[in-house]
């Protein structure tokens, strides 16, 4: 093990431990927290798939949600986070329960691809859901004549090409390697000697969160607005106004907290990419991999959410079992 500008390698695998540009003793986690982190990985990784498919399954096959056409980018999320799941948490938790990155320095960029392709378009996804429902909500009467499916067809084409750029570009120089203290291939943000890291991470910033909170942030103000409008229109009959309240509270609650959940998830992370490339700090190694933990789960609370407050998710996931159990019997 040799040490190099910071940084420590074992093989083609540098781990990250630069403490105020101070060379420190490699870090390494005990076998117990490193079975304790891969086990939590591949639970959350389980959850992630297992859940998100029930969520594809359920918006293809029940005609309800097949109908509603914003659900295509419900389904869109869902397969994000099961590619999340295959493509960065079992990685990562091989990593973690092996203590070093054994794929090699290809696999190493492939898995930074798809950690950042995933994680823009989920963030960018999750905007034009609020999008989606803001329209719905603020013109229900133009709102197929607005979204169309040619519509959501290049919503999910910009999806697809904004965050293979953004991975691309993250995943296919040098400074992207094996991060020990985080469990994923990354970006070294504490290379001081690089000012594309900074550019990276600006351009980044930009495209895959302030400009999605600002959509987020515009479309739930107009949902609210329209919300309080819906409320106070004395023109319609008391029930019509009790039953459109009723759904347009359900999907305002269900929407918001998707938003809400996912940043949460997802702060920690950015808080500490900001502290590596503004200050040139390494987080605490805990801290990191407490991060990207909870990046993780942020892929795996969307299924339980849906089935918590959305009852035509509810519904369909009940059809699940039967539908399955069908497909197996015709095919036995």
């Amino acid at each position: 093990m040799e040490h190099e500008n910071g940084t420590f390698s074992e093989g083609c695998c540098p781990f990250n431990v630069t403490f105020n540009s101070t060379p420190l003793l490699p870090y390494k986690r005990s076998p117990f927290f490193n079975g304790l982190g891969c086990l939590a990985t591949i639970i959350i990784a389980l959850a992630a798939i297992l859940g998100n498919a029930a969520v594809v399954i359920a918006s293809i096959w029940d005609e309800g949600l097949r109908e509603q056409t914003g659900n295509q980018l419900i389904v869109y999320l869902a397969c994000t986070d099961i590619l999340t799941g295959i493509f960065v948490m079992i990685p990562s938790a091989v990593a973690v329960a092996m203590d070093y990155w054994p794929f090699g320095n290809i696999a190493c960029k492939i898995h930074t691809f798809f950690y950042y392709m995933l994680a823009c378009s989920s963030s960018v996804c999750i905007a034009l859901i609020s999008l989606d429902r803001a329209i719905a909500v603020a013109y229900p009467l133009k709102y197929h004549s607005i979204i169309t499916p040619k519509v959501m067809l290049g919503f999910m084409g910009w999806l697809l090409l904004e965050g293979s750029v953004i991975g691309f570009i993250n995943g296919a120089r040098e400074w992207s390697r094996y991060d020990y203290t985080e469990g994923i291939c990354a970006i070294d943000y504490t290379d001081s000697t690089s000012d594309s890291v900074l550019m990276i991470f600006t351009g980044s910033c930009v495209v895959c969160y302030f400009i999605p909170v600002g959509i987020i942030s515009v479309c739930n103000f107009l949902i609210i607005k329209a919300a309080n409008n819906s409320g106070n229109a004395n023109n319609q009959p008391m029930f019509v106004r009790r039953q459109n309240d009723s759904h347009m509270k359900k999907t305002i609650k269900s929407m918001i907290v998707v938003v809400a959940t996912y940043y949460i998830c997802f702060t920690p992370s950015a808080i500490s990419k900001l502290v590596k490339v503004l200050i040139r700090v390494d987080m605490p190694p805990w801290l990191n991999y407490a991060a990207s933990i909870s990046i993780f789960i942020a892929s795996a609370t969307n299924p339980f959410i849906y089935a918590i407050l959305r009852k035509d998710y509810r519904e369909a996931f009940k059809t699940i079992p039967k539908i399955l159990m069908g497909k197996c019997r015709r095919v036995m």
